[in-house]
């Protein structure tokens, strides 16, 4: 019966050195102390003031862990839920417009400690990037007989023209007279030849050859309205 007896005490308190060590911090003395801070704010992602890309999540790092508390964080104008886990609180946002301006707050008590001490709330105000620009660029490459392009000849164009392309690539062709083969191979489709306004229209005399590809004879430059100038000729 003694022993029976010992061992439920033992189990209390053990049980009540659980409960303690859970609402109290270690002091700097090893002893435990009653936990009567408040949690505080280690960072937040973006920073006030910084650009922020528009599919992103807001996230706040605190130095204990942390989860809800009264009252609910306001994004944009809207109340919304963070997500808890660990010292942090987070919330994702998506396919927010290009250089919007961004209000983000957390008011006093949406966020306590373990011990129900209150985070004293934080507003940040960020901004969505700038659209991204495209590439400044009008051809793929430009073939000039001059060497003020990429290629003085087209047939070197052509050869480092990717394989396998779904989409236009265009080539410039500069004024001049190219005494070439001009091979194009199975493997490199919506190849485009293009030309300037008031060029002459025959402005290539290639040679005739053949070769695993398509070999095109005495190309000549049509227009295409609303695009550029394509070479067409007879294939062999």
């Amino acid at each position: 019966m003694k022993a029976h007896l010992f061992s439920k005490m033992s189990q209390g308190l053990l049980l009540l050195s659980a409960l303690l060590a859970t609402s109290c911090k270690e002091s700097s003395n090893n002893f435990f102390v009653p936990d009567h801070e408040a949690p505080s704010l280690v960072s937040v992602t973006p920073a006030n003031g910084e650009t922020a890309e528009e599919n992103n999540t807001i996230l706040l790092t605190f130095n204990e862990y942390v989860k809800a508390g009264e009252g609910k964080a306001n994004f944009n104008g809207e109340e919304v839920e963070l997500t808890f886990k660990g010292k942090t609180a987070s919330y994702a946002y998506t396919a927010l417009d290009y250089n919007q301006a961004c209000q983000f707050s957390l008011p006093k008590g949406a966020v306590i400690d373990f011990q129900g001490n209150v985070f004293e709330g934080v507003s940040i105000q960020f901004t969505i990037r700038e659209r991204p620009q495209p590439e400044a660029r009008i051809f793929d490459a430009v073939v000039s007989p001059n060497g003020k392009g990429n290629y003085t000849s087209i047939q070197k164009a052509i050869d480092n023209v990717p394989s396998k392309r779904t989409e236009p690539w265009l080539i410039f062709v500069a004024n001049g007279t190219y005494e070439e083969q001009i091979i194009i191979p199975e493997d490199k489709p919506y190849i485009y030849f293009c030309r300037s306004r008031g060029q002459p229209r025959q402005i290539v005399q290639a040679l005739s050859g053949r070769d695993n590809g398509i070999v095109i004879r005495d190309l000549l430059i049509v227009h295409i309205p609303g695009l550029c100038y394509i070479f067409i000729g007879a294939l062999l």
